[in-house]
């Protein structure tokens, strides 16, 4: 019997949706949820979604369980953000403006300007990212710096 191509690649394409959205589920429940209403909801068998727990385990996601419900604990964990091309550009255009506007260094913004730079696909796009964080690298440390997203002191 011959392997169809397409049914692997829908396979692993549907158990990577089925990740994410797994992933998604167990992040936005704080008090957890029951395997079988993640399979339930999955529309596959429950011992499917606890290979699936256990393939999230093994890629990194902290997962608790306490009494037959499973969660994400969040205070250890940022899921990971994926973006399309028409996000990354938006995102480009807004640390553009950034960098346009700070007359600071910020480490904060450098070190999200510099993942971003060095998450992208688009190597055009990630060398601009990567110029606009050497753009606010260049400026001058503030070091009244509280909570330099919200709080800054003269």
């Amino acid at each position: 019997m011959a392997i169809d191509e397409r049914d692997v690649e829908d396979r692993v394409r549907s158990k990577a949706a089925r990740l994410r959205l797994l992933e998604h589920r167990l992040y936005n429940a704080p008090q957890g949820i029951r395997a079988l209403d993640l399979a339930r909801d999955s529309g596959v068998d429950r011992r499917t979604i606890y290979r699936d727990l256990e393939a999230l385990e093994a890629m990194g996601v902290p997962i608790w369980e306490d009494r037959g419900r499973y969660g994400i604990n969040r205070t250890t964990y940022l899921s990971t953000v994926r973006l399309n091309l028409n996000e990354a550009v938006a995102l480009y255009f807004a640390a553009r403006l950034l960098a346009h506007h700070s007359d600071e260094h910020n480490p904060h913004i450098v070190s999200a300007l510099d993942k971003l730079a060095n998450g992208l696909p688009d190597a055009t796009i990630s060398a601009h990212l990567a110029h606009v964080a050497d753009l606010v690298r260049s400026r001058p440390l503030r070091t009244s710096v509280i909570w330099p997203w919200i709080i800054r002191l003269p």
